[in-house]
């Protein structure tokens, strides 16, 4: 069978979402040349969870297969870590107690996104709970040039942890608090910091807290885009005064709150608790000018 050539082959899956697994799939045994590419498109985000093997799955695959960790751009990694009364409790289950999970991430060289994210909303990660192992192979992640999306849901997280990020341009900290944060120098060198052109928080009671100490180790004065989630009073503050500081730079500000069903006894209401609905604010740079 003659080859297709590869640019051929690119624009036909073009044609497909990247989340067409099963298309792709199907796509690899067409011909050879269809064999990276689809790779390629398989494997650009993946997703790991607690509960089962993938992370040692995976481990494995990229060992015996190096040339699929060149494809790997997005990494999910989902928890199951429990705060109780006495701190954070691990899982069983927990990804973040797998051993493969430091040489996994050891493998992958081209990360652009990297994502933190609880199964549960009730789940609280601590990073001073990760194995020293897991922390210095997350760190180097976190220092590669590569590295531009980087989301931390419901984490404990240093703010040298935080400093490290040199490279991100999309920061996102759901639910999350920064810990050790010592006092603000008076000679801060901004130019030494992390500066991320779009930042989304949690609005919450600790909103200003996070804020106030994410400013000692992140430059925010920059921002093009604050994505705010939630809804709470001692948010406003916090956020107005952010704005002021970055007005020159600000071009999107989009506020998102969760509204619970109106009706608890509604039949399509599933007595979870989680929000149905959700209703978004969003002001663009036109309108921000206006502010």
């Amino acid at each position: 069978m003659i080859d297709i050539p590869e640019d051929i082959v690119n624009s036909i899956l073009d044609n497909f979402p990247y989340d067409s697994h099963s298309t792709f799939i199907s796509c690899s045994t067409v011909a050879r040349s269809f064999l990276p590419p689809s790779q390629a498109r398989l494997f650009r985000r993946v997703c790991i969870s607690s509960y089962q093997d993938r992370c040692q799955r995976l481990h494995s695959l990229v060992t015996q297969s190096p040339h699929i960790a060149q494809y790997i751009r997005i990494l999910v990694l989902e928890s199951e870590r429990l705060l109780g009364g006495a701190g954070t409790l691990p899982s069983p289950n927990s990804i973040f107690d797998d051993l493969a999970l430091a040489p996994l991430l050891d493998k992958l060289p081209n990360l652009n996104a990297l994502q933190l994210c609880p199964q549960h909303t009730e789940t609280i990660l601590d990073w001073r709970t990760f194995s020293p192992d897991l922390q210095a192979a997350f760190l180097q992640q976190f220092m590669s040039q590569r590295l531009t999306h980087v989301e931390l849901g419901r984490l404990n997280v240093p703010a040298d942890v935080l400093s490290s990020l040199k490279h991100v341009t999309q920061l996102r900290l759901p639910d999350s608090n920064i810990v050790g944060v010592g006092p603000t120098p008076n000679n801060l060198d901004f130019n030494l910091q992390p500066s991320p052109k779009s930042l989304m928080i949690t609005a919450a009671p600790s909103a200003e807290v996070l804020l106030n100490d994410l400013k000692t180790v992140v430059d925010l004065r920059h921002l093009h885009e604050l994505v705010i989630v939630g809804f709470e009073q001692p948010t406003f503050d916090a956020v107005g005064s952010l704005m002021k500081e970055c007005a020159p730079t600000l071009q999107r500000l989009q506020w998102t709150y969760p509204v619970l069903p109106y009706d608890p006894k509604d039949e399509y209401n599933d007595n979870t608790g989680k929000p149905q609905t959700k209703l978004i604010l969003i002001i663009d740079s036109a309108e921000l000018y206006l502010l």
